[in-house]
């Protein structure tokens, strides 16, 4: 696999600012959010911002005092996902040309507990796009400005040893037992397990499974089935930045 892997602890900076509705008397519910990343953020600081160390360490460029490093060209999209009570999601996805700019907005509700959810799509020469890097962070969101750190660093791999099987317990009920290979419990917190009726079909979460560490296989035992069915899993690694990208689908006659 040509895919690069490093530790990252790191941060950047989403600048809050939000509007009154003078004529209405009171203040909007609504935040724009900026993100600055690179130049902006630098010209922001007046010094090499975090963001644009991050950038210079996963470019393997060791020269933070002077310019800040071009965005690397592995990055190929930055997801964001904005999520809370009382609220609608807010999903984007930022391309390459949005990111080169050196920031990005959106708008998002005010309100407690707005979790920021943030992945870097990485492509490496001709490779599907991945998900290398992550980060999460959770805020209360007031009208009016504000600033968040989100702390950025590797995703867990998809899991590997997948491995659906069709069986019963003692009382003849059938159920599909679903295991694959444990990781390092320091790179990998737990595990989603997803299901679908076919291997391009809608994929459905019906499990979280802590991550049992490198001595022991995890494992789902799955009795929501109907045995004229063939189903089929995949499975995907989290940890305190997020969740990685799922298995190959793999199908209960495997």
């Amino acid at each position: 696999m040509k895919r690069r892997r490093f530790i990252l602890a790191v941060s950047f900076v989403a600048v809050l600012s939000v509007g009154m509705i003078q004529a209405c008397g009171y203040q909007s519910d609504t935040a724009s959010v900026t993100i600055n990343l690179g130049h902006q953020q630098q010209a922001a600081l007046e010094k090499t911002s975090i963001f644009d160390r991050f950038l210079a360490f996963i470019t393997l460029s060791t020269r933070l005092e002077a310019e800040p490093p071009a965005f690397p060209q592995s990055i190929y999209a930055i997801l964001l996902t904005v999520s809370g009570p009382g609220m609608t999601d807010v999903n984007r996805s930022f391309e390459r040309s949005e990111i080169d700019t050196g920031k990005v907005t959106i708008d998002v509700p005010a309100g407690d507990a707005r979790t920021f959810t943030v992945v870097a799509l990485v492509q490496w020469e001709d490779e599907t796009p991945t998900r290398d890097y992550g980060g999460i962070s959770t805020v209360n969101l007031s009208p009016g400005g504000q600033s968040i750190s989100i702390q950025v660093g590797d995703l867990p791999f998809p899991p590997t040893g997948i491995s659906p099987s069709r069986t019963s317990n003692q009382q003849a009920v059938p159920f599909n037992y679903v295991s694959w290979d444990g990781a390092d419990p320091g790179e990998v917190t737990g595990y989603h397990v997803y299901r679908s009726s076919s291997e391009t079909g809608t994929f459905v979460r019906i499990a979280t499974v802590p991550n049992p560490g490198l001595a022991s296989a995890p494992f789902v035992e799955d009795y929501a089935i109907d045995e004229q069915i063939i189903y089929w899993y995949k499975v995907s690694g989290y940890n305190s930045f997020g969740e990685g990208d799922a298995s190959t689908p793999l199908p209960d006659n495997w």
